[in-house]
């Protein structure tokens, strides 16, 4: 209720506006100051402070964000410097919430039949990290990266799927609209020419090919929350982390090796191993925290 009291209050513009204030000048007071002193601080805005022995500190904020504006309560706590440290909480919290929900602005009864989220950083329980892209930068074969069949790209519900494509290079890779409805295939490469196409939702599929190994940015024009990736392999030995952040490389002749590993986030990192004539290697990849 305190929420919902809130969120009509700040509706009001002279109200928000006084609210977001940590200190004003008055023509007979002179300057008087906010209670809230929180407010200023990690784009709080202040609406109610109070407490009491029986129910604690209680602070009802507001925090604008770009595009939303974030309102909340805490209550019961043994002091406004634990209430406003929570209330910092759980404006992050909030805004990484919002941050990872891909808005549908555009055909919502095809693009709103599945879930749309940020898939760009996910982590797992154990801090794992899915879809890191992980290779042997210097392989000591010429073996070649196989799917087992054509590698394909969709765009199924207005969203990439996989949402990172591992996919040989030189090899023919059919972009598939299971939509049926307009899209527009732009790519981002550095190794490779750059393709800005339409596909309209009478071509199921349309080809494309990219003969350097790359990491290539793919987005959809007409649907602006749409974002991929295709990683295109000059050799056998890539692969991707998985939910819990854990991969596997097979076959790897023995030897010593580089091995990479990408984040669209994180960026590139690399560490050396070893791999024995018999056995395996176990590498643990970390990026620093941020």
């Amino acid at each position: 209720d305190l929420v919902r009291l809130g969120s009509i209050a700040i509706a009001d513009p002279v109200v928000a506006e006084v609210v977001a204030q940590p200190q004003a000048e008055l023509p007979v007071a002179g300057t008087v100051y906010n209670v809230d002193y929180a407010v200023g601080q990690g784009g709080i805005a202040g609406i109610k402070t109070g407490s009491s022995p029986e129910a604690g500190a209680c602070f009802l904020f507001s925090s604008p964000q770009p595009g939303f504006t974030i309102v909340g309560a805490v209550m019961g706590l043994g002091s406004l410097d634990d209430a406003f440290a929570a209330t910092k909480a759980l404006i992050r919290a909030a805004a990484r919430a919002m941050q990872a929900v891909s808005v549908v602005t555009k055909d919502q009864a095809v693009c709103g039949k599945v879930e749309h989220s940020d898939e760009s950083f996910l982590v797992g329980p154990d801090k794992g990290v899915k879809n890191v892209v992980v290779n042997i930068a210097d392989p000591k074969d010429d073996k070649k990266y196989s799917t087992g069949q054509k590698p394909s790209l969709d765009q199924n519900g207005c969203k990439f799927v996989p949402h990172i494509d591992i996919v040989p290079a030189g090899q023919e890779v059919d972009i598939i609209n299971s939509d049926g409805i307009l899209h527009n295939i732009h790519t981002f490469p550095k190794n490779n020419p750059p393709f800005n196409k339409a596909q309209p939702k009478f071509k199921k599929t349309m080809p494309a090919v990219f003969e350097k190994p790359d990491i290539v940015q793919i987005k959809c024009d007409v649907h602006s929350w749409m974002s991929g990736w295709i990683v295109v392999a000059g050799h056998a030995y890539y692969t991707l982390t998985d939910a819990a952040g854990n991969f596997k490389i097979a076959g790897v002749p023995a030897g010593a090796y580089t091995l990479e590993y990408w984040h669209e986030k994180l960026g590139k990192q690399s560490k050396q191993v070893t791999v024995p004539a018999t056995g395996s290697v176990t590498a643990d990849l970390e990026y620093p925290a941020k």
